[in-house]
């Protein structure tokens, strides 16, 4: 019995120690500039030594590229990957500014993002007629993976007006977020937003943030909520 609880029990301590290290901290918010005026790195050509760089997000539709890759960041002999003569390494990057700067500069041919994410950066990519971004797979819908988690007894959307969102800036959720204050008769000018550089894993995240006082709700990945 009590080997079937250790693991449960391992990672629900751990849970508590990142929640505990997460409140210790006041996350760095941030002012963020649309990403067209925000990056400047120059369009170079896309680099053809070594492996093919392909960002990933941490995000569960993602198992698919790294089961295709041999459930490797680097690809496995015999892989689906391998058999299709491909060399990938998958990056883990989910701020979206660093991966296109990654894009610009032709360390990745790839962007790994959410329809929302990629428009909030399209004015940047159509700008050169190598970086225009064309879509070539959909790896998922979101499901209920991505969440809205409140307290101070928010308990509807509609009851936002005039509360404090925490959101990271650039990520999947911000066009998540525009939707659900549509949805609910409210618009950005309703309630008070303070961005987020970093999505999860982090004291600059919204799961953090939710510790403090004055946030009122925040958008963040299901694992998180």
């Amino acid at each position: 019995m009590l080997q079937q609880f250790r693991m449960p029990f391992q990672r629900l301590c751990l849970a508590l120690l990142l929640l505990a290290s997460y409140a210790t901290a006041e996350p760095d918010f941030i002012s963020p500039t649309p990403l067209v005026d925000r990056i400047d790195t120059p369009v170079m050509p896309v680099k053809t030594t070594g492996p093919i760089k392909v960002p990933m997000i941490t995000w569960g539709g993602d198992m698919i590229t790294l089961l295709g890759n041999g459930l490797s960041t680097r690809t496995q002999a015999n892989s689906i990957f391998a058999k299709q003569g491909l060399d990938v390494e998958l990056v883990l990057q989910d701020n979206f500014d660093r991966q296109i700067e990654d894009y610009l500069a032709g360390n990745s041919p790839y962007l790994r993002c959410t329809v929302g994410m990629c428009n909030q950066a399209i004015d940047l990519l159509n700008k050169d007629e190598r970086t225009k971004p064309i879509v070539i797979y959909q790896l998922t819908w979101s499901r209920g993976g991505d969440t809205l988690v409140s307290k101070n007894g928010v308990m509807t959307v509609g009851q936002l007006k005039g509360k404090t969102i925490a959101i990271q800036a650039y990520g999947p959720h911000v066009d998540f977020m525009t939707t659900l204050l549509g949805q609910a008769g409210l618009s950005m000018n309703d309630v008070n937003v303070r961005w987020l550089p970093d999505l999860t894993a982090s004291e600059n995240s919204p799961v953090a943030a939710l510790s403090l006082p004055d946030v009122d709700a925040s958008f963040m990945i299901f694992s998180d909520a």
